[in-house]
């Protein structure tokens, strides 16, 4: 009986393994792949399990971080976008243009997430690295094969200038939505004295 069990046990643990672990760059040509065929969703999860699987170097996990905060972007998940575009600046591989890109794009979400201050600050770095860039960078709405365009600092057909830049700088009223209101805190009644 304990045979079986040991067996089956043995079973387990190697059915759950997989039956080819694939690179970290098989996995980010994948991902590639997907945010160019519009697959948000699954671009930010392959470009996850490339994070995880701790093969790449340094400028190809930046590429990684880069690409996936596109990825939550385009599905609207601002806040881990911010958060992955943060980590692409952190690790200092990026070319002058694309850290230009991620300030770019991190500010349109910081944008979303009623952050103006940020995203003007992170404008404002985005013009210091590339004198011409004047594009802010496309809304999450549109398609993210925009992500993959080359970095040349110039207006191409998939970015188009919405004047955020513009906005942001002035301090002009139409920047964007204001962040909603939070709730005021409620007040709990104070226990009954008996």
């Amino acid at each position: 009986m304990k045979l079986y069990g040991a067996l089956a046990c043995i079973v387990l643990i190697l059915a759950a393994m997989p039956a080819h672990a694939q690179s970290g760059d098989e996995l980010f040509s994948q991902a590639d792949a997907a945010l160019s065929g519009n697959d948000a969703a699954k671009a930010a999860e392959l470009y996850s399990q490339a994070i995880r699987s701790g093969r790449l170097d340094k400028p190809k996990l930046s590429q990684a971080f880069l690409q996936r905060g596109r990825a939550y972007q385009a599905t609207g998940s601002h806040a881990r976008a911010v958060a992955d575009f943060t980590n692409a600046l952190w690790l200092e591989s990026l070319s002058s243009n694309d850290q230009a890109r991620a300030h770019g794009w991190r500010a349109t979400s910081r944008q979303a997430l009623g952050q103006s201050g940020l995203a003007k600050a992170d404008l404002t770095k985005a013009k210091s690295l590339n004198p011409q860039f004047t594009a802010a960078p496309a809304p999450a709405s549109t398609t993210v094969a925009a992500a993959r365009a080359p970095a040349t600092g110039q207006n191409s057909g998939s970015e188009q200038s919405d004047g955020l830049l513009d906005r942001l700088i002035s301090g002009s009223p139409s920047q964007a939505e204001p962040a909603p209101a939070a709730a005021a805190p409620r007040r709990l009644a104070a226990p009954a004295r008996t």
